[in-house]
C-alpha cells in the first residue's frame, strides 16, 4: 500500500496554468468586473463631478489578469477603454476624445493594462513550470520511499536509486541538492552549480546555511516534524550576488536523515511582482493626484462661492466669459447674467469714459495689473467699491485672448476709513473743548472771588439800618452779580467742574415743573408742545442740570424761530445697539432716556453744526448771546455719561436729542417744598478761613448779620494760630479750598486731629479738589459754590449744623 505523508498534500490552486479562473470563467469575470466598475462610477457621479476617474478601472484589469491570465487581463483593458470613452470621457456617446488630458489618461490606462496583463501571464506561466517540476520531484521521492519500504534498501538497490536521483535531478531545470542529517550537501545537480557559480566540489563541502540567510534556518529545523516545507528565501552566489529562490524541501529519515531540496530561481517572478507593485504605486499616485485635483477644484469653487469677492474672465473685447457664484453677493447678478456683458457696463456713467481709456491701455499692453480702484453699480442701483486685479490669458502663439482676474469688495473698508476720518475730527474737536474747558475753570475761580466780594458787600449793605433809600441801587448790584455768577456756573458746567448733587428723577415730573418758566422764556408767539411719556425709565441726575439743559435749548430754539413757530419736547426709552452704534460712532451702548427738543426755526448748515458746542461760538447778533448755552448743555451731558445728537438742515428746523443713562435702581420719590425763609444762628462760633481779604471781610460780615460769632483768618497758617490759642468751643470750620500755603482739605485734617468731630463746610469757585472723578461730591463732604448769596450761605451752614431759626 502506498504510504501517505506530507508530500501527499493538496496541490496549491495557484499552480494551475490557468490561474484561479481558467478558460471561459476568466473572460466572464473580466467582463462582469469591468461593467460593475462602470456602474459604480456612474452611481457615484454626484460625489466626483465630471471627472472620469480612470484609475478606478485599473482594479478590474489587475484582478482579471491575476486570476485569469493574459487573455482576461487584455479583455478587461479593452472593455475599460471602451466604456470610459463612450460613457465618461467628453464627448459622451462617441469614440472621439475632446480633451488632450483625457486622451493622455486613456492611453496611459491602456498601456498599463497591457503591461499588467503580460506580467501576470508571465507570472502564472512561471508558477506553472515550477509546479510541474516540483510535482515530478515529489513523485520520485514518493516512489523512492515506497521502494525503500518494500525492499529494505540493500546496498546495491541504494546505488541504483542514487543513480535514479541523479538522473532526475540533472534533467530538471531547477536547482536541486540533497543533504545529510547535519545539513551538509551530499548531492547537487548541474542546474544549481551553474546558477550559484560554485563548482560541484565546493558545494559538496558546504552546508545549507552557507548558501542562504538565517531566515531559512527555522524552516529547515521544522523539517523532521513536518516532513515537507515550502518557503521563499535568498541564496548568495560565489560572486556575492543575492538571488531570490523558492524552496520546496522534503525530509526522509533514512540513514540518519536526508533532506531533498528543490530550489527554483524566482528572479523573474519577483521582478514581475516588483513591476506590478510599481504599477500599483503609480496608479495609487495617479489616483491621489486625480483626487487632489478634484479636491482642489472643489476647494476653489467653495472659496469662490463663500468669498465676498468674485472671480471673472473676459475675452479680447472685454466681455465676461465666466463669473464666479459670489458675483451675486457683490453685484446682485447671477453668473449667467454676467456672461456676454461688457466690463464697461458695470461702471457709473460719470466714470465710464475714464475706465474705457484705462481698459484700452491695459488690453494694448497685455500686462498684469493689481488693485486698481473702481466703482461698480449693483443690479439694484447701489454702489460697490472694488479693487480689481487681473492677469492676461495668452493662446498657443502668445497672442492675447483675454484676462482672468478678481474683484475685491472694499466697500466696508472705504466706509471704515470715512468713519475713522470723522472720529479723528471729533477727537480734535474734543481736545479743543477740553483745552477751553480748563481755561474756563481757571477763569471762573478768580471771577467768583470778585463776585463774592461784590455780592457779599451789597447784601450786607441791604441788611444795615438806614439802607432803604439805597436798596433799589443795591438790588441792581446784587442782580448783576447773580447774573455774572450764572455765567461762571455755565463756564464750570462746560468745563465739568460744577458741583452736582444727583438724585433719581422722573423726567416727566421735572419737565412738568419747568413748563411755566419755559413758556415765559420763549414768549407768546411760539407754541410749546409736550406730551407726558408713560412708563418712562428713571435717571439719576442733578435737577438743576436738567433745568439748565431745557432753558438753554429753549432759548436757542426761540432765537432760531423768526416770528410764529413751534418747539416740541419729547421723551422716550431707547436701547442703543449695534445698528445704532454703526450709524452714530459717538454713541454708547446701553439703555437711555432720550430727551428731544425740536424747533421749526431756520436750521443750520454743516459748517455751523461742527462748531455749535464750542464755547463763545454764536451766530446771533452782537449782544444777543454769550455762546455758552450749547457748550453748557454739552458739558452737562458728558458729565452725566450721556451723549447728544443733532439733526438740522437750513430752512427745516433743528432737533437736539440728548441721551441720558437709565437708572437701574428704585424710582424717584416726591420732592418736599424748600424752606421759605433764611435760617439764622444762635451765637455758634465759626472759624472762617479765606486767603482773599475782601472775600474774607464780606463773608464775615454776612455770618455776623446771621447771628454767628466769627473767628476770621486770612490763610491756613493764621487759622492754625487762632485755633491753637482759642480755648472755647468751635462749632464749625468754614474754609476756602484753594489756598497758597495749605489747601482746605489739609487744613481741615490738621484741625480735626486736635478737635475730633468738628464739622467742616468747604467753599470755592473751583471745585476739582473736592469732587470725585464723575464730578459728584464725595460722601460726607459739605460744600457751597462761590459766589454765594446770603440765603445760600445760611442754608449751607444749616446743612452742617442742623435746623436753624428763621428770619
Amino acid at each position: 500500500m502506498r504510504p501517505r505523508g506530507p508530500s501527499a498534500r493538496r496541490q496549491d490552486p495557484r499552480d494551475r496554468i490557468g490561474g484561479y479562473l481558467g478558460g471561459f470563467r476568466g473572460y466572464a469575470f473580466a467582463f462582469l468586473a469591468t461593467a460593475g466598475t462602470l456602474g459604480l462610477r456612474l452611481a457615484c457621479a454626484p460625489g466626483f463631478g465630471q471627472r472620469p476617474l480612470m484609475v478606478l478601472f485599473m482594479l478590474p484589469i489587475i484582478i482579471s489578469a491575476f486570476l485569469g491570465g493574459l487573455g482576461p487581463g487584455l479583455l478587461a483593458t479593452g472593455l475599460s477603454a471602451l466604456f470610459l470613452d463612450l460613457a465618461l470621457v467628453p464627448p459622451r456617446g462617441s469614440l472621439a476624445v475632446s480633451g488632450p488630458f483625457d486622451l493622455v489618461q486613456l492611453c496611459f490606462l491602456v498601456a498599463s493594462g497591457v503591461l499588467v496583463s503580460f506580467l501576470a501571464g508571465a507570472l502564472l506561466r512561471s508558477r506553472a513550470k515550477e509546479a510541474a517540476a516540483a510535482h515530478r520531484l515529489q513523485a520520485a521521492l514518493e516512489q523512492e520511499r515506497a521502494s525503500h519500504h518494500a525492499l529494505g534498501i540493500s546496498e546495491n538497490s541504494r546505488q541504483v536509486l542514487d543513480a535514479l536521483y541523479r538522473g532526475l535531478m540533472e534533467t530538471t531545470p531547477a536547482g536541486c541538492f540533497v543533504t545529510d542529517g547535519h545539513w551538509r550537501i551530499i548531492l547537487v545537480n548541474q542546474a544549481y552549480v551553474q546558477r550559484s557559480g560554485y563548482s560541484r566540489e565546493e558545494l559538496l563541502a558546504m552546508r545549507v546555511p552557507d548558501l542562504s540567510g538565517e531566515d531559512s534556518d527555522e524552516a529547515y529545523r521544522r523539517m523532521p516534524a513536518e516532513g515537507q516545507v515550502r518557503f521563499e528565501t535568498r541564496h548568495t552566489t560565489r560572486s556575492g550576488e543575492v538571488w531570490p529562490v523558492e524552496i520546496v524541501a522534503s525530509y526522509s529519515p533514512m540513514e540518519g536523515g536526508r533532506l531533498f531540496v528543490f530550489c527554483q530561481d524566482i528572479t523573474e517572478r519577483v521582478q514581475a511582482l516588483d513591476a506590478m507593485r510599481s504599477m500599483e504605486h503609480l496608479n495609487t499616485v495617479r489616483s491621489r493626484m486625480e483626487m487632489a485635483l478634484v479636491e482642489s477644484e472643489k476647494r476653489f469653487q467653495d472659496i469662490a462661492s463663500a468669498s465676498s469677492d468674485w472671480f471673472w474672465e473676459v475675452d479680447r473685447e472685454g466681455r465676461y466669459t465666466y463669473a464666479s457664484e459670489s458675483v451675486a453677493k457683490v453685484l446682485g447678478f447671477r453668473p449667467e447674467e454676467m456672461v456676454g456683458r461688457s466690463m464697461l457696463d458695470g461702471y457709473p456713467p460719470d466714470e465710464r469714459q475714464g475706465m474705457e481709456n484705462r481698459h484700452r491701455r491695459l488690453f494694448a499692453e497685455a500686462q498684469a495689473f493689481r488693485n486698481i480702484p473702481a466703482t461698480q453699480v449693483r443690479k439694484d442701483g447701489g454702489i460697490v467699491h472694488v479693487l480689481t486685479s487681473g492677469t492676461p490669458l495668452l493662446d498657443g502663439e502668445g497672442a492675447l485672448k483675454g484676462f482672468r482676474g478678481l474683484d475685491l469688495d472694499v466697500t466696508d473698508v472705504r466706509f471704515a476709513e470715512e468713519q475713522q476720518r470723522k472720529l479723528e475730527g471729533e477727537l480734535v474737536q474734543a481736545q479743543k473743548l477740553e483745552s477751553i474747558g480748563r481755561l474756563a475753570g481757571g477763569v471762573a475761580h478768580d471771577f467768583n472771588n470778585m463776585l463774592g466780594v461784590i455780592l457779599g458787600q451789597a447784601e450786607v449793605a441791604m441788611m444795615l439800618p438806614g439802607s432803604k433809600p439805597f436798596q433799589p441801587f443795591l438790588g441792581e448790584i446784587i442782580k448783576a452779580a447773580r447774573r455774572s455768577g450764572d455765567l461762571t456756573r455755565q463756564l464750570l458746567a462746560f468745563a465739568r467742574k460744577q458741583v452736582i448733587a444727583p438724585r433719581v428723577l422722573d423726567l416727566n415730573e421735572t419737565i412738568q415743573g419747568m413748563l411755566k418758566m419755559l413758556g415765559r422764556l420763549i414768549g407768546e408767539d411760539i407754541t410749546l408742545a409736550w406730551v407726558r411719556k408713560e412708563g418712562l425709565w428713571p435717571i439719576r441726575m442733578d435737577p438743576s442740570q436738567i433745568d439748565q439743559i431745557l432753558a438753554n435749548l429753549a432759548v436757542n430754539a426761540r432765537d432760531a424761530i423768526l416770528g410764529v413757530g413751534r418747539i416740541t419736547i419729547g421723551l422716550e426709552n431707547v436701547t442703543v445697539d449695534g445698528s445704532f452704534l454703526r450709524d452714530h460712532p459717538e454713541a454708547v451702548a446701553g439703555d437711555f432716556v432720550a430727551l428731544s427738543v425740536a424747533d421749526s426755526g431756520c436750521g443750520m448748515d454743516p459748517e455751523v453744526l461742527s462748531h455749535i458746542f464750542e464755547p463763545f461760538f454764536t451766530t446771533k447778533a452782537m449782544g444777543k448771546g454769550t455762546g455758552l448755552g450749547l457748550a453748557t448743555v454739552f458739558g452737562i451731558v458728558k458729565q452725566n455719561d450721556g451723549f447728544i445728537l443733532v439733526e438740522s438742515q437750513p430752512g427745516k428746523g433743528t432737533r437736539f436729542r440728548i441721551y441720558l443713562p437709565r437708572h437701574a435702581g428704585s424710582r424717584p420719590e416726591a420732592e418736599g417744598a424748600a424752606p421759605p425763609a433764611i435760617p439764622t444762628g444762635h451765637g455758634e462760633t465759626i472759624l472762617l478761613v479765606e486767603d482773599e481779604e475782601a472775600v474774607l471781610v464780606a463773608t464775615r460780615m454776612l455770618l455776623e448779620q446771621l447771628g454767628y460769632v466769627v473767628l476770621s483768618a486770612q490763610g491756613a497758617a493764621r487759622a492754625l494760630e487762632i485755633e491753637g490759642s482759642f480755648a472755647g468751643t468751635l462749632d464749625l470750620l468754614l474754609t476756602d479750598v484753594v489756598m497758597p500755603e495749605m489747601n482746605g482739605r489739609e487744613l481741615s485734617e490738621w484741625i480735626r486731629n486736635r478737635r475730633p468731630g468738628l464739622p467742616v463746610l468747604f467753599m470755592s469757585g473751583y471745585t476739582a479738589d473736592i469732587l470725585d472723578p464723575h464730578g459728584v461730591l464725595e460722601e460726607g463732604v459739605h460744600f457751597i459754590q462761590k459766589p454765594a448769596t446770603v440765603l445760600e450761605l445760611a442754608r449751607g451752614v444749616e446743612g452742617v449744623l442742623g435746623p436753624r431759626p428763621r428770619l
